[in-house]
């Protein structure tokens, strides 16, 4: 009889034995297939959640890092020169295979009488409350690379009336300086498609006082340097492509109304004329503190930084084809950024579910190495144990000529064919049991952290275009997937048959030192 059929006729015989070993297979299975399924499910969600996140990327500084590198290296702030982001970089990150389209914005603001602030929902008679005393207004201003803004392209905006800025317009500067407002905006300031109006740029002396704010101060022609009166025609009124109720106070009404209040607020222009105002400003600055003979070192490094760069610094958005080449365009964009520079993507919006993810993804890393360390010690001491008693059938193979491998492989076949019916049965129940367990803590630690969560809006590239994309607790639970791969179910078997098979190397050990004579005596 070969040892296959030995190893058959022993797992019939002993029926007791088989089932034991069976159950403790399954169940310590079925734990390792919790943890794995875990993992797998972790790998799951991140992959739903990237394909249903919008592949729009944008760049920022790490402060952090710089301020590590500065630290670790006994240097001061100065000594590392802050780098920015240019166009020419922008362009060369832009050409890569992983970009749709792009844009780059040079901001700047109006701090002017000659305007009213326009707010979200707010009527002509409100004008005056949200400006910081009777007269003086602050517009943001945003300049654009490209023809059709991004916010259009994107869906946030629509153009109501008028037009988009054509290529020409984008290319090079005029006197009369095209812009795109919101229709609110317009309203408040009674200015229609066509119209023009003049906003006088100016740089005002330092304050009166002591180095700060002084009581009462305000701007008068006594107190302006220089100015510069810019004129703009309105080309076109914007709107928002959803139905936003002003009035909705929800959180859903809240968030809505953030995506696009920073937006309709804005005056949309070509980055040449936020160039030409910023470098009238820049000069007027620094001619303002030669002339007074007054600028402190941190003021002068830095204005002397600005005047001598070759490129004005810029913000950039650029949308990929496709959310999961973001780590791919990530590794190779890094590479081209100044220093200190990196690549930042939606994946905040799910920032909640990542944090409760990681912590089951520990608890999971935990679980499944103990619950390997005592497969191994388990069905060590157990097959040690059976076989103690199966030391007279051993003595007689060998007597009887049979080779020590052969004997070998019949100990491991009994115990594998055994193993694989015990992980067969485990890996769908693990699998079962893990998914119900770990939705409810992700259910859970999603709610207390909803709970605990202060009110912090972090404002970058995203936020200021209204390219937010948020993500209810309910949709992130949605993305949690659990399911069965061929790679899971694949890395759960080679797990669990690696801890059966390694943990017979002892009773092995133990069947291959046997003296026959000694046995049989």
């Amino acid at each position: 009889m070969n040892f296959f059929k030995r190893a058959l006729t022993s797992i019939q015989r002993r029926p007791g034995k088989t089932i034991i070993l069976l159950l403790l297979v399954f169940i310590l299975g079925t734990v390792i297939s919790g943890a794995i399924a875990v993992e797998g499910a972790v790998s799951n969600t991140n992959r739903n959640l990237r394909h249903n996140l919008r592949p729009i990327v944008t760049f920022e500084q790490d402060w952090q890092a710089r301020e590590e590198y500065i630290e670790e290296n006994g240097l001061d702030w100065e000594d590392v020169p802050e780098e920015f982001l240019t166009p020419s970089v922008v362009r060369e990150i832009g050409a890569l295979p992983y970009v749709e389209h792009y844009e780059y914005s040079i901001s700047a603001g109006l701090e002017t009488t000659a305007l009213t602030e326009y707010h979200f929902g707010m009527s002509d008679g409100d004008a005056g409350m949200f400006h910081r005393d009777s007269d003086m207004a602050w517009v943001p201003i945003r300049g654009t690379s490209e023809s059709e803004l991004l916010q259009v392209r994107e869906r946030i905006f629509e153009i109501v009336d008028g037009r988009t800025f054509t290529d020409a317009e984008i290319t090079s500067i005029s006197d009369i300086h095209p812009v795109i407002v919101s229709r609110g905006f317009a309203a408040v300031n009674n200015l229609s498609v066509n119209d023009t109006f003049e906003v006088p740029v100016t740089v005002n002396l330092p304050y009166p006082g002591d180095g700060g704010w002084s009581e009462g101060w305000e701007a008068s022609d006594e107190s302006t340097f220089a100015e510069e009166v810019f004129e703009f025609q309105v080309i076109g009124l914007i709107d928002p492509v959803e139905d936003i109720d002003p009035n909705d106070h929800s959180e859903e009404g809240w968030q809505q109304r953030e995506r696009v209040e920073n937006g309709l607020r804005t005056i949309h222009m070509p980055n040449a004329t936020v160039e030409a105002i910023n470098l009238f400003q820049l000069d007027a600055i620094i001619e303002m503190h030669e002339s007074l003979g007054e600028m402190d070192e941190w003021t002068q490094a830095w204005l002397e930084q600005l005047a001598n760069l070759e490129e004005i610094p810029v913000t950039s958005v650029m949308v990929l084809n496709d959310a999961l080449d973001i780590e791919a365009f990530r590794e190779e964009a890094t590479e081209m950024l100044p220093a200190f520079w990196g690549v930042l993507d939606m994946a905040n919006s799910f920032n909640d579910i990542s944090t409760s993810m990681e912590s089951l993804q520990s608890i999971a890393g935990w679980v499944l190495w103990v619950s390997i360390g005592a497969t191994l010690l388990i069905l060590s001491l157990l097959i040690t144990l059976f076989l103690r008693d199966r030391r007279h059938e051993m003595g007689v193979y060998l007597a009887l000529g049979e080779k020590k491998g052969r004997i070998v492989s019949q100990i491991l076949l009994e115990v594998t064919m055994t193993a694989v019916v015990g992980i067969t049965l485990a890996v769908f129940t693990g699998n079962m049991i893990s998914g119900m367990m770990s939705r409810n803590m992700l259910r859970n630690e999603l709610a207390a952290q909803q709970d605990d969560n202060h009110f912090f809006v972090e404002w970058n590239e995203f936020h200021a275009l209204g390219l937010n994309q948020t993500m209810s607790h309910e949709d992130m639970m949605e993305a949690f997937d659990t399911s069965l791969n061929l790679g899971t179910i694949g890395l759960f078997y080679i797990v669990g048959l690696g801890a059966v098979i390694f943990s017979t190397a002892a009773p092995v050990i133990y069947v291959v030192t046997l003296n026959p004579k000694k046995v049989l005596m």
